[in-house]
């Protein structure tokens, strides 16, 4: 498949009580509202708070979100986002082991990545985990952004790696899916 299901994606955002505790049951409660909407949902992406969950924390609301997922017949996406390749690592080897194989993930952005560097980032995640499906996030908060050309490239060497388009540019979204035509 080269391209995912078309289809409206939400993300699931996290609730939080006074003490700064996961609040597990109006998680639930979210997740299985939204199922009626849309199966494909997501969490840790876009509204932001993956990057600042501790390891217990990430475990504990990933797991809730897959089993409540699947006990609706749906897939869950895991969004990555990190400033450590190696905790990106980890967590995807922890979704493996619970059935999640679909991601979401983000350039690295403590600082712009270099070409070479942007070769490893994908081979270490898409290159290494090639019976998973990743979505790249791609924004300008990681200070580079993959260019369609760039996009070909990796598509052809990594063919479970997608795009989700954050430039409202037109003539970029057009760029990147006339390249998609040739893949």
């Amino acid at each position: 498949m080269k391209r995912f299901p078309a289809g409206i994606m939400c993300t699931c955002v996290v609730p939080w009580d006074e003490r700064g505790e996961f609040v597990e049951s109006l998680f639930v409660d979210q997740v299985r509202g939204m199922l009626k909407l849309t199966p494909y949902l997501y969490i840790f992406g876009t509204a932001g708070e993956g990057h600042a969950v501790s390891d217990r924390q990430f475990e504990q609301i990933t797991r809730v979100f897959h089993d409540t997922m699947r006990s609706r017949g749906a897939e869950a996406m895991v969004g990555l986002i990190s400033l450590s390749l190696p905790t990106m690592i980890e967590r995807i080897d922890f979704c493996r082991t619970l059935g999640v194989r679909r991601f979401q993930i983000s350039l690295p952005s403590w600082g712009e990545l270099t070409d070479a560097e942007v070769g490893v980032f994908f081979r270490e995640v898409c290159g290494r985990f090639r019976d998973c499906q990743f979505l790249h996030y791609n924004l300008m908060r990681t200070k580079r952004l993959i260019t369609p050309e760039q996009y070909a490239e990796l598509a052809a060497e990594y063919p479970n790696d997608r795009v989700a388009y954050t430039s409202g540019k037109a003539d970029f979204i057009l760029r990147v899916m006339k390249k998609a035509e040739n893949l």
